[in-house]
Formats: C-alpha cells, structure tokens, sequence
C-alpha cells in the first residue's frame, strides 16, 4: 500500500481510445460512477495525465495531453494532487 491510502487503483473496466491527446472514450467504461477529477489515469503505451473532466459514463479530459490511441487497457489511481507539477508533467509513481 503506498503512503497517500488504501485506494491505489479504482476499478476500470473497460478500454480506452485517446484522441487530440485530451479527450478519453471508454468502451465499457463507467467514468461518471467509478472516476472524480483529480484522479490520475494511466493508459498503456500512452502515458499518465490528470483526470481533468468528466463528461459521462464513456467520455472525459486529462491534462496534460497524453500519446493518442486506441483500444487501450487503463488504471486509475488515487494518487496525491501533488505529483501534477506546476508546467503539466506528473511525477512518476
């Protein structure tokens, strides 16, 4: 278990798409129910953002803009807000 609390990673059914490098489309997703602002997402082979909105169950925006892509597994994590650092880059893990 880290140091921030005990969830780590929050469900995340599903796969994602990136286009423009903000916009995330699930496809059996539940991003309204499972996800809040603030939370940290990860994508394979795409790299890890901020969750920025969220718009329903299938659609949000990260910040910063990560790698575009499709048909991706992703983690969600509730890590500190500290690890978004003031130019948009997160520390890693």
């Amino acid at each position: 278990m880290s140091a921030w609390g005990n969830k780590d990673d929050v469900a995340s059914p599903g796969t994602v798409t990136v286009t423009g490098g903000t916009t995330v489309t699930g496809t059996g997703t539940f991003f309204a129910n499972n996800f809040v602002v603030g939370q940290t997402i990860t994508i394979a082979a795409s790299g890890t953002s901020a969750i920025n909105s969220i718009a329903n169950s299938s659609v949000l925006t990260v910040f910063p803009a990560i790698t575009n892509a499709s048909g991706k597994q992703y983690t969600v994590s509730e890590k500190p807000k500290s690890t978004v650092n003031g130019d948009g880059t997160i520390d890693p893990d």
